[in-house]
């Protein structure tokens, strides 16, 4: 494989950059500039926007946007000690931030600042099940929301917890194994969601409803609130339902955002991109255009998601608060619907 970025491949990377800068306007604690990207293909790998590079990869040709770019040929990599199959990578994850720990005896991927790893669009098509038709402007879109993960994970006083999620003691696997076991959580959750969805689906200038909603959720994840506090791990789940509420629904709202906002869209790209499409899919199109509707097992993505859209509609400074909130964006959540204002 040759070592020279491919000229597509640079411009969809420029984009990011782009589209990360605008996208910096409504998320100002979001630093794309110190951010180090790897992209993943099944037989290549490149390291830009940085000056390291992990371990096995090599100085390629060029440079990209006043840093060295470094390859790595072959379909397995050295990630923490261990190699990683490429091909399976890029099934499991289209992308993923990494923010190193100080005190890490082996970090996963080198240097001080916090990396973007990104799999090529070409190569999700390949290998992801979700990825055979994507666009361009969704694959951006995705990065924009491992570059909101970046923040959270470097705010103040967030070091334990994000040394716990790197070690696997906070994970959300048994929140999801909750909400398949569980029938009552199931209907817990369910019956949230409806509530939060037919909210969303209102006008946008919709304040009554949107605090409307808020009111009658708090009262909802009351009960399932209480529902958890029963079981032997109940704080646990209660501490993590918090925790990936916030981190996946405030990143899931993010991309959903820049999809649907043309203030924060590039120009058109300069390359010709046959995946790219202009955001026709997306712009303009609002809640009803969303790709991140919808309720899975992973359900903290979904609440969190639409938490996120009702508390833009009544505040948009939520986005400045919600890294400081002990319990994130439900507490701010709540917060908002006790509040005596009327919209």
């Amino acid at each position: 494989a040759s070592s020279e970025l491919p000229a597509l491949q640079r411009a969809r990377l420029d984009y990011v950059f782009e589209a990360a800068a605008r996208v910096r306007r409504s998320w100002p604690f979001t630093t794309p500039d110190d951010t180090c990207i790897l992209l993943i293909e099944a037989t290549v790998q490149w390291t830009v926007h940085c000056a390291l590079a992990p371990q096995g990869f090599v100085p390629a040709a060029g440079s990209f946007r006043g840093h060295p770019i470094f390859h790595h040929a072959g379909g397995s990599f050295a990630s923490a000690g261990q190699a990683r199959s490429t091909a399976e990578l890029l099934a499991e994850s289209p992308a993923a931030a990494h923010v190193p720990l100080a005190d890490s005896a082996q970090p996963t991927l080198p240097g001080s600042t916090p990396w973007l790893v990104l799999g090529s669009l070409e190569a999700l098509a390949a290998f992801h099940p979700a990825f055979p038709e994507a666009t361009t402007e969704a694959w951006v879109s995705v990065a924009i929301h491992e570059l909101i993960h970046t923040h959270q994970l470097r705010a103040p006083g967030f070091a334990p917890t994000l040394a716990a999620i790197q070690d696997r003691s906070r994970d959300p696997s048994a929140l999801t194994r909750l909400f398949g076991q569980d029938l009552r959580y199931h209907a817990l959750v369910e019956r949230e969601y409806a509530l939060l969805t037919h909210a969303a689906e209102r006008a946008p200038d919709d304040r009554r409803s949107a605090l409307q909603a808020l009111r009658a959720w708090r009262g909802l994840y009351a009960k399932r609130a209480r529902h958890l506090s029963k079981r032997a791990d109940g704080a646990r789940l209660l501490e993590d339902d918090a925790l990936f509420s916030y981190l996946e629904g405030t990143a899931r709202f993010a991309e959903s955002a820049f999809l649907d906002d043309a203030a924060q869209h590039p120009e058109r790209t300069k390359a010709d991109d046959p995946r790219f499409h202009d955001y026709a899919l997306f712009v303009g199109r609002g809640y009803a255009g969303s790709p991140n509707r919808q309720l899975d097992e992973a359900y903290f993505y979904a609440i969190g998601y639409h938490l996120c859209v009702l508390l833009e509609r009544l505040d948009p400074s939520w986005k400045l608060r919600v890294h400081s909130a002990r319990r994130y964006l439900l507490e701010l959540a709540e917060q908002v619907a006790a509040s005596a204002d009327r919209p």
